[in-house]
């Protein structure tokens, strides 16, 4: 009697039964490479990482160029020829943080110039007036700062705050305002100092005019 077969389909006897079970294998390894292909995972890159990537660049503008293209690094020396208190006279504390305050705003601004170059500037306070009702401090202030040849240039600021905080409020809006004049003056200079010939000499000392 030969071999009993049976009725299912997915069983094959003697040697037709281990080609199938082969081919399956085969088929379930290509499936899974397929899978394996297609899950391919994404290195992440972390925000500080990219930040940083621009953190070895040099400025465009490096601390000295323009100087450099007058002939000279650093900074200039730039020098408060007169203040004028006549319009807003101010008790000695005030001129005091007032002229600390120019010094510190020359120092920080950019003039365009090197440290064989000497700038003189004026500075006037035109206005000061401080009014003071029952739940508010009122602070008006203008001021003109003068350079050679006639450059000027103004600030105007008006402020308010808490009647208890007076000092600190004067001393705010004085130094808001002594910033935009000693800002703009370095701005003119830098200016005058772009269309200079570069031949001309790199120091130069002028008296600037009321």
């Amino acid at each position: 009697m030969g071999p009993e077969l049976t009725s299912g389909s997915d069983f094959l006897p003697g040697p037709w039964a281990a080609l199938s079970l082969a081919g399956m294998r085969a088929r379930r390894l290509v499936k899974t490479a397929a899978a394996l292909l297609l899950f391919i995972p994404t290195a992440v890159i972390p925000c500080s990482a990219r930040a940083d990537w621009g953190a070895g660049r040099k400025p465009a503008h490096p601390a000295g160029a323009r100087g450099a293209e007058h002939g000279s690094n650093g900074r200039p020396k730039v020098i408060l020829d007169q203040l004028d208190l006549a319009k807003a006279p101010l008790p000695s504390s005030e001129e005091k943080y007032l002229r600390d305050v120019l010094a510190h705003e020359v120092r920080l601004a950019d003039w365009g110039a090197g440290r064989r170059s000497q700038i003189q500037y004026r500075f006037r306070i035109d206005e000061l007036d401080v009014v003071e009702e029952p739940s508010v401090l009122r602070i008006r202030c203008s001021a003109t700062g003068w350079l050679p040849k006639g450059k000027t240039a103004k600030s105007r600021l008006a402020f308010g705050g808490s009647p208890k905080d007076r000092t600190e409020l004067v001393r705010h809006v004085l130094a808001i305002v002594a910033r935009g004049v000693v800002t703009r003056l370095a701005e003119l200079e830098r200016q005058r100092r772009t269309t200079m010939p570069l031949s001309s000499p790199a120091t130069l000392l002028h008296t600037p005019r009321p």
